[in-house]
């Protein structure tokens, strides 16, 4: 396959975005009583305890592969790493307090506070330092990404590495081959 590797963290904070989303959007419809799509309050409640279950399990590989993805630069981390962390082990921790009031059958403002707001500031957080990292020269503000240099055996600059694909045709990779070019 002659496609470049995928960057792993980026892939699965994408889950998380979306299932903090999902969870908001399903407990609304539970706490409710909507129906739609042959949907009752059950269903919602399945698919809000399913949203923030997947919220949960892909908060800790989204945290871990972003601390190893900072080549081990933890002396000289900048404040923005330290946020985001601290933001991911928020998510995490706050996702299994939910799951565990949804089926503890608690249902009070906290829950319904946690679940539509709290996760998803998070998340917006998680995100805008995210960028904030790795496209800050986008941005209003500079980029707070670090390059590795107090490895002094092999500086790191992930930018440096990067650089040669830039004019580079973007490849797809999809489940079916279509014969698209």
């Amino acid at each position: 396959m002659n496609y470049k590797s995928r960057h792993f963290h980026s892939i699965i904070v994408h889950v998380t975005t979306a299932f903090a989303l999902l969870a908001a959007i399903s407990f609304y419809c539970w706490s409710m009583d909507i129906t739609f799509l042959m949907m009752k309050a059950s269903e919602w409640r399945l698919l809000t305890l399913i949203s923030l279950f997947v919220l949960f399990l892909s908060s800790f590989p989204a945290a871990v592969s972003g601390v190893f993805e900072t080549n081990k630069m933890y002396p000289v981390w900048h404040k923005t790493h330290k946020i985001k962390l601290t933001l991911s082990v928020l998510i995490f921790v706050l996702s299994l307090i939910e799951i565990v009031a949804i089926l503890k059958l608690y249902d009070g403002v906290l829950l319904g506070l946690s679940v539509y707001f709290i996760n998803n500031i998070i998340v917006l957080m998680l995100s805008y330092y995210g960028l904030k990292i790795t496209l800050g020269r986008q941005s209003f503000a500079k980029t707070s990404y670090t390059p590795d240099f107090f490895n002094k055996e092999k500086p790191y600059d992930i930018l440096d590495e990067v650089r040669g694909y830039i004019k580079e045709k973007p490849k797809r990779v999809d489940f079916f081959d279509l014969g698209e070019e």
